[in-house]
């Protein structure tokens, strides 16, 4: 196992500097609930980093990327599971939802924000091919069908469904398929979540790297160490946090190798900067 000063030190060379604090949430909180595993939010005008922040407080959701949440909103809905009050309150950012529980191991699910989502269509003229960059709409709207959908798949025990949904094109399809056919079948999601993490989408490789990280086995090991040199920092972060959950010498080898550049990092910092 790994003890907290690691953690904290190779979160630093993988992730970079903390996020910082914006505001004071105070005033916010008043108009976020928490209850029952259902969320309210009723809001006028309010920062999306303030609104981030208190939704993560007052549900243990991990909120990465508050940096490239600009702007401001004004939400109002009752009652609404945590998936659904997510898609609807990150409805206009490019993002990874990661979730939590993979190969027995307890974690917070964790969404990572990569930007504001483009308009469609892209002002720029820009094509998206095969690693459709955006969230899809109808996902975000509808996100409950998929879950039953692929939860339908997962207790028949559809091995092909899954690998099928691992290749939709609706985003919220794909992340379920690919994260539940780790617990039907081990080998084939080994196989898709490889491919996934050399794709051009950087939310594919993030979540590619969390199914990897709760297979255990030395080809895992290498994808996930490779990719801690991934130029996002969200990529990054899955790869270590997968790393830390398995158990081949060459892991173990790749978070030493990131452990001794902090050190070095660390040596060669001028304490007066």
């Amino acid at each position: 196992m790994h003890d907290v000063r690691t953690l904290r030190m190779l979160s630093m060379i993988v992730l970079g500097a903390t996020t910082p604090v914006y505001g004071d949430v105070a005033p916010v909180a008043s108009g976020i609930e928490w209850q029952h595993e259902r969320l309210a939010v009723n809001v006028d005008d309010v920062a999306y980093r303030d609104l981030f922040a208190i939704i993560a407080s007052k549900t243990g959701v991990e909120v990465q990327g508050l940096d490239k949440a600009d702007g401001s909103a004004s939400l109002h809905f009752e009652g609404q599971p945590l998936h659904e009050a997510l898609a609807a309150v990150l409805a206009n950012f490019n993002y990874v939802l990661i979730e939590a529980p993979m190969g027995g191991v307890a974690r917070p699910i964790v969404v990572a924000i990569l930007g504001p989502r483009p308009e469609l269509p892209a002002a720029s003229g820009a094509e998206h091919t095969r690693d459709e960059p955006l969230n899809d709409v109808s996902a975000s709207s509808t996100s409950r069908e998929p879950y039953q959908q692929v939860q339908g798949w997962v207790e028949q025990g559809d091995v092909q469904a899954l690998l099928q949904g691992a290749s939709s094109n609706d985003r919220m399809t794909w992340t379920l398929s690919i994260q539940n056919l780790a617990r039907v079948d081990a080998d084939q999601a080994r196989r898709v979540a490889t491919r996934a993490a050399k794709s051009d989408d950087a939310m594919k490789r993030v979540v590619a790297l969390q199914v990897l990280g709760g297979l255990d086995s030395r080809e895992a090991a290498i994808v996930l160490g490779a990719a801690l040199t991934d130029s996002v920092p969200a990529v990054r972060r899955a790869a270590m946090v997968g790393l830390m959950g398995q158990t081949s010498p060459i892991a173990a080898d790749f978070l030493q190798q990131a452990r001794g550049a902090v050190e070095k990092q660390e040596e060669g910092t001028d304490p007066n900067m």
